[in-house]
């Protein structure tokens, strides 16, 4: 049988899995969100990069397009030495017409050595520490100046130069010299002229220092001419182009578009070694680069974005707005929890016992209720049982005292009936108790097996004893409905009450449904009893006193029983004067003996007041037996004086 909802206490919600879930749901959805914010911050580097790489490949092209069309100049320089046999006829007029602004000098080296420079007319321009001593012009004839432009002599040559210098030296144009080639040995050479020469190639030396502080490039372009059948060298055509000037309208849009950017070469065609040509103000992170050769030589642009490819807005309104509506999806779902953990709390309240913490009547009527609709022709027990004499145990120990009872009776019914069992506190000291899969035969020697167990609790210190009633009946066979089941068991219980409590029995057809309530407690007897009233152990080893009613603690000069009981020790040899208790025990015990309850008579002495002073008295009592104590006295205590006064016939 399933009676997973059966259970002695109602059970509680298991907080730790309740705050899991919102945990759980917290850390997941942190991961989901930080996977979808990576990738959104992945896809923008990715398109970020993509984009610098379009542009850092455009660009590129761009420079060299710049760079290239400065050292077309040579090109077109060696054309015309060669359309004319070696010689350049107005030298000046077509470099003047070939200059542009990025353009710091063309030249002539014929052999070489250079032997016409053409200068662009700027503040400090000089070329002419550019020069190795085998580049180094002579004399130069037919110096032309012309406003825009200066046409201008080249300096005197070092010693070693001058003998080239006079050879270059003549009203000519330049043309081919083989003595001034056979002067201009490899040994006097630059190696970048001797790879040119070499090579045949058109190169890019530097980036140098200008005399005016800036840097410029050197573009050297051999010139071979065809004499005889014969291929010989003739010299170089030079351009001296300045830098960044050359490509600076590629670099301003770099910059306009936002990107950071660094411009390099390699040292010489020989040399993998690299220089910086140009670059912004930025250090460059995780640059992409895209190389071309140009002049013998690899270059390199590196560029990088100015925010240095840092995430873009919208990462970062997803990765704040993720994580509010995480906040706010978190928290709901604990607002959930917590609100369903106070309905539950509450629920739990209302059907049970503070006291005892079993169930109280609503939730015992709730779960048997529940049993019977999922077990409608199962047959089951319900008992109604309640304590003995239980106003007893609280007028004379105190409400706690009857409390520790309650409890005490409730940790039995757990731990004696099974885990099926369901067990209630229908309200002061009766209690309800449902066995499933249980008839009335088998269930009678479980029921009575309880009712004859000892039940105890214990009150400062001291174990005290106490008995149970219990009424029973069974479902469906005697009742169709849980609330005429209760009835029944109700009826049982109360015919073992009227049989002299501490039994079991079980509703039978004859018995009364109908409980009625004598409506005489102990309480208000003593409180209303017309005389001193005590209870005390008939023992003569412990004559323990049990209870003394209002009108005993008036005739003491008690106000209540703590203080009775201090003065008196608990002992009612307490309330005799010590010179009389020998005669009056043995006369109490002498009329015991006699064995003649109705023969009892009157026992003076002298009663013993809190305050130290004595009454006279007139003690009239019988013993019984009690379930809980045993044998005890009830005693009835008189004033002398009073009673002789009001009662003796008048002589």
């Amino acid at each position: 049988m399933n009676t997973e909802h059966l259970s002695h206490e109602p059970k509680r919600p298991h907080v730790f899995w309740g705050l899991l879930f919102p945990f759980l749901e917290f850390v997941l959805g942190g991961i989901l969100l930080a996977l979808l914010v990576s990738h959104i911050q992945e896809r923008n580097l990715h398109d970020q990069q993509q984009d610098a790489d379009i542009n850092c490949m455009t660009y590129a092209d761009r420079i060299q397009n710049d760079l290239q069309s400065d050292i077309s100049i040579t090109d077109s320089l060696e054309q015309i030495i060669i359309s004319e046999n070696g010689r350049c006829d107005n030298f000046y007029a077509i470099a003047r017409n070939l200059n542009r602004d990025s353009i710091e000098s063309i030249q002539l080296a014929p052999s070489g050595i250079v032997s016409h420079l053409y200068e662009s007319e700027r503040p400090g321009s000089s070329t002419e520490t550019l020069l190795s001593s085998s580049e180094t012009e002579g004399d130069m004839d037919d110096a032309a100046a012309f406003s825009s432009k200066k046409e201008t002599q080249a300096p005197s040559l070092q010693k070693d130069e001058v003998s080239a210098s006079a050879n270059a030296a003549s009203e000519e144009e330049p043309s081919l010299d083989e003595g001034a080639l056979e002067d201009a040995t490899e040994s006097r050479q630059n190696p970048y002229a001797v790879y040119v020469r070499e090579h045949d190639i058109t190169t890019l030396e530097g980036p140098v220092q200008l005399a005016d502080g800036h840097q410029g490039l050197i573009a050297r372009n051999p010139v071979f001419l065809s004499q005889n059948g014969q291929r010989t060298f003739w010299g170089f055509t030079i351009v001296v182009i300045r830098v960044p000037d050359v490509f600076s309208s590629s670099l301003h849009s770099l910059e306009y578009f936002g990107y950071q950017y660094r411009l390099l070469k390699t040292s010489s065609p020989w040399d993998s070694s690299t220089l910086e040509c140009s670059r912004s103000q930025q250090e460059l992170i995780d640059p992409v680069s895209h190389w071309f050769m140009l002049g013998g030589d690899f270059w390199e642009l590196q560029l990088m974005p100015d925010n240095a490819w840092a995430t873009d807005a919208l990462s970062t309104v997803v990765q704040w707005a993720g994580l509010v509506i995480l906040l706010l999806v978190t928290g709901l779902s604990y607002a959930i929890f917590v609100l369903n953990e106070h309905k539950q709390h509450l629920c739990e309240i209302s059907e049970t016992d503070p006291l005892t913490g079993i169930y109280n009547l609503n939730g015992f009527q709730k779960q048997l209720s529940l049993f019977l609709q999922h077990h409608p022709d199962q047959s089951c027990i319900l008992a109604e049982l309640d304590i003995d004499n239980f106003k007893f145990i609280n007028d004379l120990y105190g409400h706690p005292a009857g409390d520790t009872a309650l409890q005490s009776l409730s940790t039995a019914l757990a731990e004696f009936f099974n885990t099926d069992a369901i067990i209630g506190r229908n309200g002061g000291d009766e209690f309800c108790l449902f066995l499933p899969e249980k008839t009335r035969e088998s269930a009678r020697p479980l029921l009575q097996e309880f009712c004859s167990a000892p039940q105890s609790f214990l009150y400062k210190g001291q174990k005290h004893n106490f008995t149970i009633s219990m009424g029973y009946a069974e479902y469906p066979v005697q009742a169709k409905s849980h609330e005429a089941l209760i009835r029944l068991a109700d009826a049982a219980l109360y015919e073992v009450k009227l049989r002299g409590k501490n039994g079991c029995k079980a509703y039978e057809t004859d018995i009364k449904e109908i409980r009625t309530q004598l409506g005489f407690a102990l309480n208000d007897i003593s409180a209303n009893l017309p005389c001193a009233f005590l209870i005390y152990r008939a023992d003569p080893e412990n004559d323990e006193l049990l209870f003394a009613n209002h009108e005993m603690l008036s005739l003491t000069g008690c106000t209540n029983m703590e203080e009775f009981f201090n003065y008196t020790g608990r002992h009612f040899r307490s309330l005799v004067r010590a010179d009389e208790f020998a005669a009056v025990e043995a006369d109490i015990w002498a009329q015991i003996q006699a064995d003649n309850a109705d023969s009892n008579d009157y026992i003076r002495f002298s009663l013993v007041r809190r305050d130290g002073s004595t009454l006279p008295v007139l003690d009239h009592g019988r013993i019984v037996d009690n379930s809980l104590y045993g044998r005890v006295f009830y005693v009835i205590f008189t004033d002398e004086e009073k009673y002789v006064r009001h009662y003796q016939p008048k002589m």
